[in-house]
């Protein structure tokens, strides 16, 4: 297991020094051909985060050196990277300490990309506005900072406020005006939350033609459920997500 301080105690039977050694050489060696990810580098890009925030930025600049595409490293290099990670919390190989940890430096790479990720602008969503929610009380996930980076650079307004509780959110739905409300869902908690919450954020919704999608984890543990929710869409892939919210506008691209 990874300590607080990221070096090994006994994780997999490689030692710190070899560790070190083994990301080094996985930094410098390009994707596979196309500039597809595979498997053996978002397995290197997880530990580099436990390691430290260099050896991750490090290892992405020449992921893009390579070849890959900046969406291509957040929808499957970073996303695939954090369920790796998620995993091996799970199975108790990281402590509390060095997940955060981890957790932290892989959602620090997002804003080192956002520049480069904003390159590619456009005006598709010029005019629209949406407003994402997900844990009432808690901070954004990697998910949600992601998918409002889609939409931001599709020209969209986008309002990320944190809700304490469900009368925050529909106090907000009903003084501003939104044509798409998204809901980033994680537990089972906010799945039956917003199930309940629903027909109020219908009735009491500025736009009466209010449009609401769903996604997040919940979407792939739980996806039969989430159909039952009540909303227009549901979609795990962010990029997806903005495609099928254009369509809903009627801006399909």
């Amino acid at each position: 297991m990874f300590d607080a301080e990221g070096s090994l105690n006994a994780w997999r039977g490689t030692s710190n020094a070899e560790m070190s050694g083994a990301m080094l050489a996985m930094r410098g060696a390009s994707p596979a051909v196309g500039g597809a990810l595979q498997e053996a580098h978002f397995n290197a890009l997880a530990q580099a985060c436990v390691l430290s925030q260099t050896m991750a930025t490090d290892m992405v600049h020449e992921w893009r050196l390579a070849g890959v595409e900046v969406d291509e490293i957040y929808l499957v290099g970073i996303t695939q990277t954090a369920q790796l990670m998620g995993q091996w919390w799970c199975e108790d190989l990281l402590d509390f300490a060095t997940a955060t940890l981890s957790f932290y430096r892989l959602h620090q790479l997002l804003y080192e990309l956002s520049p480069y990720f904003f390159e590619h602008a456009s005006q598709e969503g010029q005019g629209l506005s949406c407003f994402m929610v997900g844990e009432f009380g808690g901070q954004h996930t990697l998910g949600l900072f992601m998918l409002t980076e889609f939409f931001r650079r599709d020209g969209w307004r986008v309002r990320s406020d944190e809700c304490e509780d469900g009368r925050d959110l529909l106090r907000i739905v009903a003084s501003d005006w939104f044509d798409v409300l998204t809901l980033s869902i994680s537990t089972d908690r906010q799945l039956d939350l917003f199930r309940r919450l629903m027909p109020f954020i219908r009735k009491q919704s500025a736009n009466p033609n209010l449009r609401i999608m769903a996604g997040g984890p919940m979407a792939s543990w739980r996806p039969e459920a989430m159909k039952v929710l009540g909303v227009d869409v549901v979609d795990k892939d962010a990029k997806r997500a903005l495609k099928k919210a254009l369509a809903l506008m009627g801006r399909a691209i």
